[in-house]
């Protein structure tokens, strides 16, 4: 199902289509490659913090003989983080408001995972 679309545009489509107020990508270190999101967020900040939280993750995953992780959702009082690893070294980020749906966030995800990848690798 890969579209060829750019970066950009998936992200759009993706923000817009789960009523996310951020959808990025960015590599396993915090390198914001592309992001989507509603005036007044700062993607880099949020991208820096939550790549730290997914590391944290990770090593939870190590220590506890879980393996490698494949999704994180953190559900706080005003919204939701999901993120979620494409490959070894990158990281589809969404932000979302109270009352989202989880699995439908789980599914954009997983639907768009091919597509993210692929024109991830051209950028």
């Amino acid at each position: 199902m890969v579209s060829g679309e750019s970066l950009a545009t998936l992200l759009g489509r993706l923000q817009v289509a789960g009523n996310i107020d951020l959808a990025a990508v960015a590599s396993s270190d915090g390198f914001l490659l592309e992001s989507a999101q509603v005036a007044g967020i700062d993607a880099e900040e949020i991208i820096t913090v939550a790549t730290n939280g997914l590391m944290v993750a990770m090593a939870i995953g190590r220590e506890i003989a879980r393996g490698a992780i494949d999704t994180a959702i953190f559900e706080y009082s005003d919204g939701t983080v999901m993120l979620a690893a494409l490959d070894e070294e990158l990281v589809l980020v969404l932000l979302a408001g109270p009352g989202t749906n989880l699995g439908r966030l789980r599914l954009f995800a997983h639907r768009y995972r091919d597509e993210l990848i692929a024109a991830a690798s051209v950028k």
